[in-house]
């Protein structure tokens, strides 16, 4: 029902902004258009139309407003999940967090970033990282994969197809040791 409203509003929209041009056009290229719109315009008789036209044009404006507001869109972000109670949706930004969340919990990682790309079957992870010199990135690496993987399936409940790791960069100072 919502995504018919949603069709027919802009198209309705479309249309109206469609004749309200060519109508724009007509008045500025024909002089006769011209004159008979300011003839209308001072004349009280038709100020009745004037004013429910620029009523129903605003009416229009505020429905395709209205309807624009698609969540289509929200739902293409997030990831849905049913349960027995009803529907969850867990936006693909909490999810990014939880992966980076796992990933700054790996010994060795000093910053990380991680992106989302939906799949058929599930979700796949790139994690982006900067690694402390003084840690074998191979293990590191293999060790971020897995806490991803297991933090995000477990918390939000969601399939990981793969988690991709990208070391940027390696950082030349040590980790700062608390004694």
């Amino acid at each position: 029902m919502g995504n018919v409203f949603v069709k027919v509003a802009r198209v309705a929209y479309m249309v109206a902004f469609a004749l309200s041009s060519a109508f724009v056009a007509l008045a500025a290229l024909l002089p006769g258009v011209r004159r008979a719109l300011l003839d209308a315009y001072h004349s009280w008789e038709y100020m009745g139309y004037a004013v429910a036209l620029a009523g129903a044009a605003v009416a229009l404006a505020g429905a395709f407003l209205i309807a624009s507001r698609d969540s289509r869109a929200w739902r293409k972000r997030s990831v849905k999940a049913s349960t027995s109670i009803g529907e969850i949706n867990i936006s693909m930004q909490a999810i990014e967090s939880i992966a980076v969340t796992a990933s700054r919990r790996v010994q060795g990682v000093k910053e990380s970033r991680a992106y989302l790309r939906r799949g058929d079957d599930g979700i796949e992870v790139t994690a982006r990282a900067i690694a402390y010199a003084d840690h074998n990135i191979p293990n590191l690496c293999k060790e971020m994969q897995g806490k991803v993987k297991d933090m995000i399936e477990g918390n939000a409940g969601v399939r990981v197809t793969g988690v991709r790791v990208i070391v940027d960069n390696v950082s030349a100072q040590a980790k700062p040791r608390v004694e």
